[in-house]
């Protein structure tokens, strides 16, 4: 039951670090906040995992690079709309008020985006510089590797280092439920978020 709640968790943080696909935005609570995307959970069409090209269940290392790669450059783009929208007076820079709305927006809406963004972002400037970039890959990288040796531990029966026939086709089937967990937690988080702008509003008139 463990090792099944660390293969979810570890599958949708990869998922959070920078998918292939950012899939829609959520709506902003007012016109002029700025609106995050959330990663899509679909995986492409060559495997059941992004970034598992060859379809064999594990990302190795040079598919792991390039997913990395594609995961930091979709997100740094992503970022960089996000920093726009927040910069409201167009100097280049987030003041510390620009900045908190934007702290608070992705809180409310997506606090897991908002997290992955602080781990990248070391100098808190809502930018991911070169350095910060060097650093972003190997983080992935190195959560792509733990993805991979949980599912080697849950599904390779024989112990191989592989996953084939059967085991290949469970593993699929254990992605293929995550992503239906992670899909139905959404629609609830999407249903849920006139509530929580609207608590938004009430506790700003208050203030």
């Amino acid at each position: 039951m463990m090792t099944k709640t660390l293969l979810i968790g570890t599958l949708l943080g990869v998922a959070l670090l920078g998918a292939s696909v950012w899939a829609e935005e959520t709506a902003a609570p007012a016109a002029a906040a700025p609106t995050v995307a959330t990663p899509a959970v679909a995986a492409p069409a060559e495997g059941f995992l992004p970034g598992d090209t060859n379809g064999d269940g594990i990302i190795d290392a040079t598919e792991a690079q390039k997913a990395a790669e594609m995961r930091l450059a979709k997100m740094k783009a992503h970022l960089a709309k996000l920093f726009e929208r927040a910069d409201t007076n167009k100097d280049g820079v987030l003041s510390a008020e620009e900045s908190a709305k934007l702290e608070e927006q992705l809180k409310q809406n997506n606090p897991k985006i908002l997290e992955f963004i602080q781990q990248l972002d070391t100098n808190k400037d809502w930018k991911i510089d070169d350095q910060e970039s060097v650093a972003a890959i190997e983080k992935i990288k190195a959560n792509i590797q733990k993805q991979n040796e949980i599912i080697l531990k849950r599904y390779d029966e024989n112990k191989d280092g592989k996953l084939t026939g059967a085991e290949l086709e469970n593993a699929k089937k254990g992605a293929d439920q995550m992503k239906s967990r992670v899909q139905e937690r959404w629609q609830e988080r999407k249903a849920d978020r006139p509530a929580r702008q609207g608590g938004m509003k009430k506790e700003k008139a208050q203030e």
